[in-house]
C-alpha cells in the first residue's frame, strides 16, 4: 500500500475502483476496493490440557509423571472478487482458496524426587528424570482462478477455470525432543550449598548429522552468611557451555542432499 497516493482517486469516472498508479502508469492496489471485494475468514481452535499422577514409593521418594497434549485445528477461507482492480485488469475472475490443518504436541515428563534429612544438619534433594515431546502438524489447501460469479466466493471452487486448479497437502512438520535430566542439591546447616545438574538433549531435526544429542552440566557452589546477620551471599557458579542447539530448525534440513546420478 505504500505506492497509493492520497491524491489517486478511489474511484474512476464510471463508478468502478480505480487501479492505476498516475505516476508510473501500473497496476496497483485500491485500498478501499480491498476492504469491500477481499475476504479472509479465519478459525483457530486450540485445546490445552495437563494430567499428572504422584505416587510416593517409600519415605522420601516419589515418582510423578505428568502428560501436557496441545491440539489445535485451523480453517482459512480467501476470496478475491473478480472486480478487483488489477484482476479486471488482467482479466483473471475471481480467486478463492480454502486451507486447512491439525496439529498435535504432546509433552511427558517422568521425574524421581529423593529427600532426604541426616543428622548433624545435612540434607539431600535429589532430582531425576526424562521428558518426551513429539510434535505433528498436517494441511490441506487448495485454490483456483477464472471464478466469474462473486457470490459463491469461496462456496464453490469447482466452478473455476481447471487450469489454475491447485492441490496441495503436506504432513512433514513432525519432530521429537527427549532430555534425561539430574539435579542435586547438597546443604549442611542451610549455610553451605552445593548443586550438580546435568542433561542430555536430543532433538530429531539433527538426525542424520553427529550432534543429534548434546550433554549439559553444571555445578553451582554457595555458602550463604544470611544467618550470620550479614546480607551477603557468596556464590560460585560454573557452567560448562558444551553445544548451541536451535530446536526451530525444520526437520530433514541437516541431512545432506541427494546426490545427482
Amino acid at each position: 500500500m505504500r505506492e497509493v497516493l492520497t491524491s489517486f482517486p478511489v474511484y474512476n469516472k464510471d463508478g468502478s475502483f480505480n487501479g492505476v498508479n498516475l505516476v508510473t502508469g501500473g497496476v496497483m492496489r485500491n485500498p478501499a476496493a480491498d476492504l469491500q471485494l477481499r475476504t479472509s475468514f479465519n478459525n483457530l481452535t486450540n485445546i490445552l490440557a495437563t494430567f499428572y499422577a504422584e505416587y510416593k514409593i517409600v519415605k522420601g521418594l516419589t515418582f510423578k509423571a505428568t502428560l501436557g497434549p496441545k491440539i489445535s485445528w485451523y480453517k482459512n477461507n480467501t476470496f478475491l472478487s473478480k472486480d478487483l482492480p488489477g484482476r479486471k485488469a488482467a482479466n483473471q475472475g475471481g480467486r478463492a482458496s480454502i486451507g486447512s490443518g491439525h496439529g498435535v504436541d504432546i509433552l511427558q515428563e517422568n521425574t524421581l524426587t529423593y529427600m532426604k534429612f541426616f543428622k548433624g544438619g545435612h540434607k539431600l534433594n535429589a532430582v531425576a528424570g526424562f521428558t518426551w515431546q513429539r510434535q505433528r502438524n498436517e494441511s490441506f489447501g487448495a485454490s483456483t482462478d477464472g471464478l466469474a460469479v462473486d457470490g459463491l466466493s469461496y462456496d464453490a471452487l469447482g466452478t473455476g477455470d481447471p487450469l489454475t486448479f491447485r492441490v496441495g497437502s503436506g504432513a512433514g512438520n513432525a519432530r521429537q525432543i527427549v532430555s534425561w535430566l539430574g539435579r542435586a542439591n547438597y546443604s549442611f546447616n542451610d549455610k553451605y550449598l552445593l548443586t550438580l545438574a546435568g542433561r542430555v538433549d536430543g532433538a530429531s531435526v539433527y538426525s542424520g548429522s553427529n550432534n543429534a544429542y548434546a550433554f549439559f552440566p553444571s555445578d553451582d557452589r554457595r555458602y550463604d552468611l544470611i544467618r550470620w546477620g550479614i546480607l551477603v551471599e557468596v556464590v560460585r557458579n560454573t557452567t560448562y557451555p558444551v553445544h548451541f542447539a536451535n530446536k526451530n530448525i525444520r526437520p530433514h534440513h541437516v541431512l545432506l542432499p541427494i546426490p545427482q546420478q
